[in-house]
């Protein structure tokens, strides 16, 4: 059992920004805003602590920033949805790099964690076995026939130097 890293507020804050990164026409995955804010704060976990301290400034910095850059002026936290998406498109946009950034990474993990869901796999017909199985198949196909050819060119050489040595 790992210790938890993120506060009420952080996972506020989470449970409220990924309902704008996820697809509108995405598969349903219930209770997914608790599931994401569970999987990064294990990921958060497994950071270097620096790393750690750095996402978790990100995340202030995008909660405060919102004062600054959202209409009305609170913290992102207590803005309402349109606002959250308004404020969400023009931090995307950003020229001020370290809570865009932070945002883009965001924005990573959170599809990554909602793709990897078993609901959204079996929504999108997506079996990752399956997947690497026949990657693996076409690829040993595909030395197979690579090494048929060598042989084949092999042979074809060997015959040639026959043909060229009886000429003499």
């Amino acid at each position: 059992m790992h210790r938890k890293i993120l506060s009420t507020l952080q996972e506020k804050l989470l449970a409220q920004l990924a309902p704008h990164i996820i697809p509108a026409d995405g598969p349903e995955v219930p209770h997914f805003q608790s599931k994401i804010v569970q999987r990064l704060d294990r990921f958060l976990f497994e950071l270097p602590s620096l790393l750690r301290s750095l996402f978790l400034l990100g995340m202030r910095m995008f909660d405060f920033a919102a004062v600054f850059f959202a209409q009305p002026r609170r913290r992102f936290s207590r803005l309402s949805d349109k606002s959250r998406f308004d404020y969400i498109q023009r931090m995307s946009r950003s020229w001020f790099h370290p809570v865009r950034d932070w945002l883009f990474t965001c924005r990573g993990l959170i599809l990554l964690f909602y793709y990897s869901q078993p609901e959204v796999m079996a929504a999108l017909h997506y079996d990752p076995q399956a997947w690497a199985r026949e990657r693996v198949q076409a690829r040993r196909q595909e030395l197979h026939l690579t090494e048929t050819i060598d042989e084949l060119n092999i042979l074809s050489e060997a015959t040639q130097d026959d043909q060229d040595d009886s000429e003499y």
